[in-house]
């Protein structure tokens, strides 16, 4: 799950709109409340992560990027790929804004899952090493953004 704080803070208000202002009394309205209690932990989590998680992510695949097309013509056959993966590679993002780094941050993975695609298919032994790189990569992105669900 990839939460952003605008979606959260949205489905927080339109719990406390909908479901737990006409049901105040009651069991339910203590199950709403404590919902939106973990809502509001989450957006707390990832409000306080969000452009560190994404700027690190960034420069992840970017790293990876040069490291695939700087090792000569064996790597990464595709000219077309390999070109869009060296200009990657050498960007930088514009800014820390959540949404600026968001943009860059999708721009990437689509060529990240494009270079995977191609890996997996391929028996070369550039495509093996990226491959691992690849999964390496996938499992700290999901290990950065997973959220906490305190005791209650």
């Amino acid at each position: 799950m990839k939460p952003e704080v605008n979606e959260i803070l949205t489905g927080v208000l339109g719990a406390v709109m909908t479901d737990i202002a006409p049901h105040l009394p009651g069991g339910y309205s203590q199950g709403s409340m404590s919902m939106i209690a973990l809502l509001m932990i989450f957006a707390a989590q990832e409000y306080d992560r969000a452009a560190d998680v994404r700027a690190r992510e960034n420069a992840a695949m970017r790293a990876l990027f040069a490291d695939v097309t700087g090792k000569g013509a064996g790597a990464v056959p595709d000219p077309d790929l390999r070109a869009r993966l060296q200009k990657a590679a050498n960007e930088a993002d514009e800014s820390l804004k959540v949404s600026v780094l968001n943009a860059s941050n999708s721009t990437l993975k689509e060529l990240l899952i494009e270079l995977h695609m191609l890996a997996e298919e391929s028996d070369a032994p550039w495509a093996k090493a990226a491959d691992e790189m690849i999964w390496a990569l996938l499992a700290e992105f999901t290990a950065a953004r997973h959220l906490d669900i305190p005791a209650m």
